[in-house]
């Protein structure tokens, strides 16, 4: 009965936790280059026989346990055509490079920058973007009509006499193969840990493996309408869970009268 017991309440907390990450999904899908996150579990009798024959605490039970892990789908979003010069998207693998004001670095798919007052590409959040010679910068005498970008990343463009072609910068397209290495900071941006060098985790990515689309971004690859039928499901499974539980308890209530007559 216990173990039925410690199964309806974990599966409480675990649908719990998908239904967090759900309602995270759902506001975050308008945002450029974000990725879903999800709750990844097993079995929970399973992980409960596993814990025991540790001879530790069933997972998900009892304080600090936990129930399924969140995980983070890194599938690419749909690219959309925006008509903006400064909007840009991986078609492929890899992750634009920007640094924050204490000179660390964050990955990320949202491609949608824009200029500082000294000419610096920036993020929206006001972050740097990086290319192969540090923060790329635009003259502020070039018109960004006239941008071209290679497939590459290569940052073109024309003088206002048309008649040479100037280059910018090469966006710095970061690659990252063992993507559970990630740690979301916020919104669209990763980071990876110091302690495992993030150099060694994130390598220039192959140029055969992506291509640059300029007045294009990636979009969300959080659907809400997906989101919502997982949101009920979840909370039909939370329902379900609770209902056992008390089915639990009233036996257990009618048990302890039996003990006690």
């Amino acid at each position: 009965m216990s173990i039925g017991l410690y199964s309806a309440s974990g599966g409480m907390a675990l649908e719990m936790k998908r239904q967090e990450s759900i309602a995270t999904n759902i506001a975050s899908s308008s945002l450029p280059g974000y990725k879903r996150e999800f709750i990844q579990s097993s079995e929970f009798t399973d992980a409960m026989y596993e814990s025991m024959n540790d001879k530790s605490e069933v997972k998900g039970i009892g304080i600090g346990g936990t129930i399924g892990e969140k995980k983070v789908d890194f599938s690419q979003g749909a690219l959309k055509q925006t008509g903006r010069p400064l909007d840009f998207a991986i078609n492929g693998k890899g992750f634009f490079e920007v640094q924050k004001d204490d000179n660390s670095k964050m990955y990320t798919k949202n491609g949608s920058f824009m200029l500082a007052a000294n000419g610096d590409l920036i993020t929206s959040e006001g972050y740097k973007v990086l290319g192969d010679n540090g923060v790329i910068s635009f003259n502020p005498n070039y018109s960004l009509s006239d941008l071209t970008v290679s497939n590459d990343g290569t940052l073109m463009i024309e003088d206002k006499t048309g008649n040479t072609m100037n280059s910018i910068d090469k966006l710095s397209i970061i690659n990252v193969e063992n993507t559970d290495s990630f740690k979301r900071v916020s919104g669209s941006y990763f980071t990876l840990p110091p302690a495992q060098g993030a150099r060694n985790l994130a390598q220039d990515a192959n140029p055969e493996e992506f291509s640059i689309l300029n007045r294009t971004i990636e979009t969300s690859n959080a659907a809400p309408i997906k989101e919502m039928v997982s949101m009920i499901a979840s909370m039909r499974e939370f329902e379900m869970s609770q209902k056992v539980l008390k089915m639990f308890d009233t036996r257990f209530r009618l048990e302890q009268q039996k003990l006690t007559r």
